[in-house]
């Protein structure tokens, strides 16, 4: 399967403002970067492989690779004096507007030498906000290699849509009910839209998914992503998914009817999408 890709000249003007300032700058400091989230969704699916729009986005996020708070610090810092603006509430959030006068919100998540054991993080310095990263040591390694621009030359580190699907499960089990819509909208789309890429057809076929799935496409897709997630996830990670959702009826029961409440599966097919995934992440 491919692990590299070329957007350039597809990407949002700003938005490639956005990336090349703090890439720039993390570079400079030698700070790994990924792109997760939404962005993440649309620079593959969207730019990548002409997927429709859904659920548009003004929220950069970015996992960074740390050694410590103070590495982290460091770029936070970095990014401040260059003309970002710290969220009045939001640790991790920096505000900034394009050269246009649109405006961005940029998310920094750390993980790496900041986390415990549980993959969780607690901010300084009263470690009174606490946020799981679970899920993105994993991602980051099998992350895609995506060239956002040629003159200048720059390429990021983006979670691929197994690595989204892996991390979008995560979130869904953790975040309050105001966000657990979008996440559930985004497992859907991943899986709706994966197939718009060459390989993974050419993959549907060869490897026997739409056979196995009675040459259903989106069916097929499920299982292939499931497969893909259980290749990159570590066992902690995929024992959390069990427990949180795969194996707890009516947490699982609560996904499917967010997907069918927030996008335009029926039930049914939000049961047969979801169960495949279960089965598959169980070894099935």
């Amino acid at each position: 399967m491919t692990t590299s890709l070329d957007v350039s000249e597809k990407l949002p003007k700003g938005l490639v403002e956005v990336y090349s300032q703090i890439h720039g700058i993390a570079a400079e400091l030698s700070v790994p970067l990924l792109i997760v989230g939404a962005t993440a969704r649309d620079i593959i699916l969207v730019h990548g492989y002409n997927a429709a729009i859904e659920r548009g986005t003004k929220d950069v996020d970015f996992g960074i690779e740390v050694q410590n708070w103070e590495h982290y610090e460091v770029l936070r810092t970095a990014l401040i004096e260059a003309g970002f603006t710290p969220h009045s509430k939001k640790a991790h959030q920096l505000d900034t507007t394009d050269s246009d006068g649109f405006p961005w919100e940029i998310d920094l998540i750390p993980f790496g030498g900041v986390s415990d054991d549980n993959d969780q993080i607690a901010w300084p310095p009263k470690q009174d906000f606490v946020m799981s990263v679970l899920g993105f040591d994993e991602v980051y390694q099998n992350a895609w290699d995506v060239t956002l621009t040629k003159n200048p030359e720059l390429s990021v580190k983006v979670a691929s849509p197994a690595g989204i699907l892996l991390l979008k499960l995560i979130a869904w089990t953790e975040r309050g009910r105001e966000y657990q819509g979008k996440d559930a909208i985004d497992i859907y789309y991943v899986i709706k839209h994966y197939s718009k890429i060459p390989e993974v057809v050419d993959a549907l076929y060869e490897q026997d998914y739409m056979d196995a799935q009675d040459n259903d496409i989106m069916n097929a897709t499920a299982m292939l992503l499931a497969d893909e997630v259980a290749a990159i996830v570590r066992e902690k990670t995929l024992t959390y998914i069990k427990q949180a959702l795969l194996n707890n009826d009516s947490v699982l029961e609560r996904l499917k009817v967010d997907i069918t409440k927030y996008t335009v599966a029926g039930y049914e097919e939000a049961d047969i999408l979801i169960e495949i995934i279960k089965d598959r992440l169980n070894g099935g």
